[in-house]
C-alpha cells in the first residue's frame, strides 16, 4: 500500500508540473516590429503627446500555454474541398494546390475580363460564409473579420482624359479563436473576391494543444508602453505632425502564431486601439501593440 501511495503522489507531482510548469521553460520570443512604423513613430507621437485611457475591458493575469502543431491537409480533404468549392463557383473554377498545412487556390487568368468589386457588406459576409462552410478541415471557432485589405485599380479614359479609380478586389479574412482570443499571424483563412466572386483563397492550418499556464504582463504595466510599443500603426500615414493626445478607446488581447519564425507556442499581445487628437480634432486612428508574454518565458 505504501508503494502504491508513493506512486500516486509521484504521478500527481508530474501532472502538476506539466499543467502549471513553465517557469523554467524558455521559448523563442515573437517579433512584431515589422508591422510597426519604426523610426516614423516620431512623426505621430512625441514627448508632448499625452495618453488617455477610456477603454473598459479587463484581461486575465494568466493564460493557458498552447503548443503550436501544423494541421496537415489530407488528399481526401483536398478532393472534397475542390469538389465543394468548384460546384459552388460553377462558371469560375479554381485550381488547387496544397503543401502540408498550406492550401492555395486561384482562378486561372483571374486578372482579365472580370467585374470590379461591387458587393454590399451584408452580401459579402453571406457569400464569404457560404465559402467558409464548404471547407471540410476548418474545425473549432472562427471569427469573421470582413475586409482586411483592398486592391485599387486606376483606369485612364483617353477620350475624356479622366482617370477613375475602382476597387478591383478585396481580401476577406476569418481567424481562429482559442479561449475567446483571436489568433493572428501564421494561422490564416483568406478569400480574395472581386465583382465576379471568389478569385483566390489562402489557408494555413494549425492545431493547438494546452501544455500548461503562464503569467501575462499586467495591463497597467503594458499601458506604460503605448507610446513606445512593439508595433504602432495608423490609418493615415500622410499626417506629418505628432498628436497632442492618444485616447485608447478599446483593448484586445490577441494570440500570435509565429511558427514560421521558430516559435513553438501561442504568445499574447495587447492591442490598444483608439483615436489621436490635435486641437480637439481626430487626425488619425491608431493601433499600439505591446507583447504580453513576460521576459522570463522567452529567449
Amino acid at each position: 500500500m505504501k508503494r502504491c501511495y508513493k506512486l500516486v503522489i509521484f504521478y500527481l507531482i508530474i501532472t502538476l508540473i506539466l499543467l502549471t510548469g513553465c517557469s523554467t521553460q524558455k521559448y523563442q520570443r515573437i517579433i512584431i516590429s515589422s508591422a510597426s512604423l519604426g523610426p516614423m513613430l516620431n512623426t505621430y507621437t512625441d514627448a508632448n503627446t499625452s495618453v488617455a485611457y477610456s477603454a473598459k475591458e479587463t484581461h486575465p493575469a494568466q493564460l493557458p500555454i498552447y503548443e503550436i502543431e501544423k494541421r496537415n491537409i489530407t488528399t481526401e480533404e483536398l478532393d472534397k474541398c475542390e469538389d465543394a468549392i468548384n460546384s459552388f463557383q460553377n462558371e469560375h473554377p479554381l485550381i488547387f494546390s496544397k503543401k502540408g498545412n498550406v492550401l492555395e487556390a486561384e482562378v486561372p487568368g483571374y486578372d482579365t475580363m472580370r467585374k470590379y468589386y461591387d458587393w454590399t457588406d451584408s452580401q459579402l459576409e453571406e457569400y464569404a460564409r457560404a465559402i467558409f462552410d464548404k471547407l471540410p478541415f476548418l474545425v473549432g471557432t472562427y471569427e469573421y473579420l470582413g475586409i482586411t485589405s483592398t486592391q485599387m485599380l486606376e483606369n485612364y479614359n483617353k477620350v475624356t482624359g479622366i482617370t477613375t479609380e475602382h476597387i478591383y478586389r478585396v481580401r476577406v479574412s476569418f481567424r481562429k479563436v482559442v479561449d475567446g482570443l483571436r489568433v493572428i499571424g501564421d494561422d490564416r483563412c483568406d478569400f480574395y473576391i472581386d465583382g465576379d466572386g471568389l478569385v483566390m483563397m489562402q489557408l494555413e492550418l494549425y492545431n493547438y494543444k494546452q501544455i500548461g499556464t503562464m503569467d501575462v504582463v499586467p495591463l497597467d504595466e503594458a499601458k506604460q508602453k503605448i507610446k513606445t510599443p512593439d508595433a504602432f500603426t495608423v490609418n493615415d500615414v500622410t499626417k506629418e505632425s505628432a498628436a497632442d493626445k492618444l485616447d485608447v478607446e478599446k483593448t484586445k488581447l490577441l494570440l500570435v502564431n509565429q511558427s514560421s519564425y521558430g516559435c513553438t507556442i501561442l504568445q499574447p499581445v495587447y492591442n490598444f486601439m483608439g483615436s489621436a487628437y490635435r486641437d480637439d480634432d481626430v487626425i488619425y486612428t491608431f493601433s499600439s501593440r505591446v507583447i504580453a508574454i513576460p521576459d522570463k518565458y522567452t529567449k
